[in-house]
């Protein structure tokens, strides 16, 4: 009779069950091992089953093969079932039938393999690794990619080495795959065979990947032989190689990456004046001082940045000597390190290029005496403001000396007659900040100009909004 199962009977007692009293009914079910296995399953399809209730009764069965039996439900043409049986295995400490789970691996069925997958890497310790080598060697691509997953759960040496023979298949698509499933086995012992497919790969996205694997690892010894792909076409095989270079923080790449600055191609000398911001070692601080007179602008730039990242004694001594070099254009460079840096022995020199002949080179000069924060630049700077050229560069210099001198000669040019100097001390206001600038914002959103007002009613809400967040963290 149906009734001799005792299934259906538990599963309606469950269902009407008190909360205090599902325990124990749930012992019972899952006592009865794979017989409840369809009725859990025929419950959730009519709906006569919350969900959540059908996953805790299939994980508490019990039974050796029930990983494989869930697996094999798993297959079911049903969408609430298939779910509950995949969570159920997540959830599930049931003992491990790992060979059994691996051959589902190539089932037909991609539901059930899928849930093969999940189950085998929740319990890489219990991966039968001969057992999945075989689905390497298959054209099947969604086998290929479960078996390197797989695989690269368990992480063995052996299976490490299974993945790894993968790099030198003939297509890319399983070679990038190899790639893959070897960062995921976090092995540094595979730097050497990936160096290897970098120097003769020629498929872009599987060299992009095979060089970032090499900066995820952090293989260290390894990172000189990514120093070639600096002078790659490819912008972003350059930039992937210069970050990898610099996660690996190898100082046998420093050599070889300073001598990449003397190329003849700009593009390659901007990346490589990069990749030594993030690089320590002897003739790094040389080759980026001498890169501040490089012809190209772009490598100009990231050498200042780069150095004014570093800001040590040494390199702001050696900044500091270029104030006086007879290129307009080095001079010019210098103030603008200076303009990120405060260094007093920079006073006198950026003091002198107040005078210089290049307007650029006075107009940066002006606003690095303004980042020194030295009193003593107040007059100089204020001399400035008869100088048309440079003139509107003067109040974020004074915004950036913290005295009430500054401060008082910023607060008289929010009345200038001039517009734009208004407008760059509503900037300058922005700068100073707190109770002073604030104050100056507020007289400045009243103004006749309405593109002046607008501008300072901004701010001051933006200085609103910083406030209130900063007083809510």
């Amino acid at each position: 009779m149906f009734w001799s199962n005792p299934v259906p009977k538990l599963l309606d007692q469950f269902i009407s069950a008190e909360p205090h009293q599902r325990p124990e009914i749930t012992e019972k079910i899952a006592a009865q091992g794979h017989k409840a296995i369809e009725h859990i399953l025929e419950r959730l399809r009519s709906g006569r089953l919350f969900p959540e209730f059908g996953v805790d009764l299939l994980a508490a069965l019990q039974g050796e093969d029930m990983p494989c039996l869930l697996i094999d439900a798993m297959g079911c043409d049903d969408d609430k079932g298939r779910e509950a049986c995949q969570k159920a295995l997540e959830k599930s400490h049931m003992p491990m039938a790992a060979a059994a789970v691996a051959h589902a691996l190539d089932d037909p069925n991609h539901h059930i393999r899928a849930g093969a997958e999940k189950l085998l890497i929740k319990h890489p310790k219990s991966i039968p690794v001969d057992k999945i080598l075989s689905l390497l060697k298959s054209q099947d691509k969604d086998h290929v990619r479960k078996g390197i997953n797989v695989l690269a759960a368990a992480a063995t040496p052996r299976a490490v080495e299974a993945i790894a023979h993968l790099l030198t298949h003939a297509h890319p698509w399983f070679r990038k795959k190899a790639v893959d499933g070897l960062v995921a086995t976090g092995s540094h012992d595979v730097a050497d065979k990936l160096c290897d497919l970098v120097e003769v790969e020629k498929d872009s996205d599987v060299l992009k990947s095979a060089t970032h694997a090499l900066g995820y690892l952090g293989s260290p010894k390894v990172a000189v032989r990514l120093v070639p792909l600096l002078e790659s076409e490819d912008l972003l095989l350059r930039q992937m190689a210069s970050q990898s270079i610099v996660e690996m923080g190898d100082s046998t790449a420093v050599a070889p990456v300073v001598a990449l600055m003397r190329s003849k191609e700009k593009d390659i000398r901007r990346i490589t004046a990069d990749t030594l911001g993030g690089l320590t070692g002897p003739g790094i601080l040389q080759a980026l001082v001498q890169a501040l007179r490089d012809a190209d602008w772009w490598v100009r730039e990231i050498a200042v940045a780069t150095l004014a990242e570093r800001a040590d004694e040494e390199s702001n001594k050696m900044v500091a000597g270029i104030l006086s070099d007879k290129d307009p254009y080095i001079r010019r460079i210098g103030a603008e390190y200076f303009s990120l840096v405060r260094y007093p022995e920079a006073f006198a020199g950026l003091d002198a290029l107040l005078k210089d002949e290049d307007w650029w080179t006075r107009e940066r000069s002006i606003v690095a005496l303004g980042r020194q924060g030295d009193p003593r630049a107040i007059p100089k700077i204020l001399e400035q403001l008869n100088d048309k050229q440079t003139r509107l560069a003067v109040p974020e210099a004074l915004a950036r000396i913290p005295h009430h001198d500054a401060l008082a000669a910023l607060a008289k040019l929010i009345s200038s007659p001039d517009k734009m100097m208004r407008s760059s001390t509503t900037k300058a206001a922005m700068i100073v900040g707190g109770p002073n600038g604030k104050k100056m914002l507020e007289h400045l959103g009243h103004d006749h100009d309405s593109e002046v007002a607008d501008l300072a009613r901004r701010y001051l809400a933006e200085m609103a909004s910083a406030a209130a967040q900063e007083k809510k963290d």
